[in-house]
């Protein structure tokens, strides 16, 4: 998988430090269940992100096969995508990090049938405000 944002214009500038700000992320949060970060680089205008292969698809590609089968069977194939994604922004919260664009396109599958979150571009630090005392 590969990212490419150009950086020459006002509105591509923008794009580039969304880009920009997802790649120091990935850099930092990896674990099972986040999808994994092997480089970044620029060439020429662009940023190119380069993310490990996952083959299985998306979660909206499984939804689709789970609409064919029985409610019970459903059910039972739903709970470990479910705990692997939560896991994974239990880990991203625990750092700070707020994944704003989750959403079955974004879960992608390994070979194994294990769910991997991905797409950081809308991700943003929690700040953590201090409140001044009424006065």
């Amino acid at each position: 998988m590969q990212k490419s944002t150009g950086a020459q214009t006002w509105g591509n500038y923008e794009e580039k430090i969304i880009a920009d700000a997802e790649v120091a992320i990935m850099k930092h949060a990896q674990s099972r269940h986040i999808m994994k970060f092997i480089e970044s680089f620029a060439f020429e205008t662009d940023l190119c992100i380069v993310m490990k292969y996952y083959s299985g698809g998306n979660l909206r590609k499984q939804m689709e096969t789970l609409k064919k089968m029985t409610f019970k069977e459903r059910k039972r194939r739903c709970y470990k995508p479910f705990y692997q994604m939560l896991s994974a922004l239990a880990y991203l919260h625990s750092l700070g990090i707020v994944h704003c664009d989750l959403k079955p396109e974004n879960g992608f599958f390994d070979i194994e049938g294990n769910v991997r979150t991905g797409d950081y571009g809308l991700t943003q630090q929690k700040v953590i405000l201090e409140y001044m005392p009424y006065i």
